[in-house]
Order: structure tokens, then C-alpha cells, then sequence
């Protein structure tokens, strides 16, 4: 029996609009074949919503598979500006994140210039971080995260400050640093194994503008 019908019953056993080999009355996938499941999630590949992944595995709930999940922890669907970026993982709330003119990570909706941070070497060891476009004089804090997203700075003189970074760690602040006179300083701490990877970025303290996302080779 499947649904109230019997798919043993020869009149049904005719009915099978898709040719897959399985009636109607018990097609899992209408039009489309039935056996043919590429990723075994039980899911057939016509109806799939994540190819290559489980559809079943699903673990915010949000109705989209863990393997295409944009936005790990947060609903997918929601996306109040519209900009095809979810909420829980939108740089610059309000604006388009998909616009960025100067390519320096911080939507132009959001950008406000100030500024900017390059990080190259190898993890773990010594990398290097490159800021310019900061306050001559000025102090600069660098933050790190697991991902990217839109958290709040908590405490101190720029408290209220959007991010562009994000995760269930919340941020870690290093030790702060000056800029020279041109507005810019570098960087060259010893990275342990835990922090490769970790997105990184720089608050001018001066002004609360926080720079481009970074990212700590992996």
C-alpha cells in the first residue's frame, strides 16, 4: 500500500506517467525517475534539492540541506535587503553585498573608506599584516572570527560598530598597534595552528572605521 492505493494492483501497476518503473500512486519523484539517486540520500536526483549532499541533514532547520547551506546556523530564506545574502550572514545590513566597486570587502552600501588590511605568510608561523588608510597616529585593533558576518563590537570606544565578521566563537581581539604618520603599520605576529583560517580585520580606533575582511592562510 502507498498513500491508500495498492501499487501491486494491476490497475495502477498501468499507471506510470514517468516510465520510471514506479506507479503513480507510489512515485516518490512525479516525472521524473525514481531509482536514479546520484548522491544515496533517498532523495531521487529529479526532485533532489541539494545534489551531492543529504537533504535529509539539515541542521538550522532552515529548509536548506547542510551541503548548500549559504548561511551555516541562520535561516537561508531570510534576506531582508534582498541582496541574495541571508541575514545572519550579511556584511552590510540594508545594502547590497553583491556591490563593491574597490574590491576592498565592505559592500558599497557600507563603505566609508578608512582603512585597509592584506595579510600574507604561511600558518601556522609568521604572517604578515599589512594596514594602510588608517588615522596617521592612530590606533588600530585587529579582530579575528571564524566567519564572516555582521557582528557588533561589545566594549570600548567603538561599541556599536558593525563587523564583517561573524561565527559562533564571537570576536577575538589582539593587542592593539599604531599606525606611522602615513596611516599605515605592519603587523608580523607567530600564528599558531588554531588560528589559520580565522577572518580577520582592523577597527581604526579614531574613527570606528573598520577595514576589509581578511583571511589568515590556511
Amino acid at each position: 500500500m502507498c498513500g491508500g492505493l495498492d501499487c501491486n494492483d494491476a490497475v495502477f501497476d498501468n499507471l506510470d506517467s514517468d516510465w520510471d518503473g514506479v506507479p503513480n500512486g507510489c512515485d516518490q519523484c512525479p516525472g521524473f525517475d525514481d531509482t536514479q539517486d546520484g548522491d544515496a540520500d533517498g532523495v531521487p536526483d529529479g526532485c533532489d534539492i541539494c545534489p551531492g549532499a543529504d537533504d535529509d541533514s539539515d541542521s538550522d532547520a532552515d529548509g536548506v540541506p547542510n551541503g548548500c547551506d549559504q548561511c551555516p546556523g541562520f535561516d537561508d530564506y531570510s534576506d531582508s535587503d534582498g541582496d541574495g545574502v541571508a541575514d545572519g550572514c550579511d556584511v552590510c545590513p540594508g545594502g547590497d553585498d553583491t556591490i563593491d566597486t574597490d574590491g576592498d570587502g565592505i559592500p558599497d552600501a557600507c563603505d566609508q573608506g578608512g582603512p585597509a588590511i592584506q595579510i600574507a605568510g604561511s600558518c601556522p608561523g609568521t604572517i604578515q599584516v599589512a594596514i594602510t588608510g588608517a588615522t596617521p597616529f592612530g590606533a588600530i585593533a585587529i579582530a579575528t572570527s571564524p566567519s564572516m558576518g555582521n557582528l557588533v563590537v561589545p566594549v570600548g570606544p567603538c561599541t556599536g560598530t558593525v563587523t564583517g565578521l561573524g561565527g559562533g566563537g564571537g570576536l577575538t581581539l589582539w593587542p592593539q598597534i599604531v599606525a606611522n604618520g602615513a596611516g599605515n603599520a605592519i603587523f608580523t605576529p607567530n600564528v599558531p595552528a588554531g588560528a589559520c583560517g580565522l577572518y580577520a580585520q582592523v577597527l581604526d580606533i579614531s574613527t570606528c572605521t573598520p577595514s576589509n575582511v581578511g583571511q589568515i592562510p590556511n
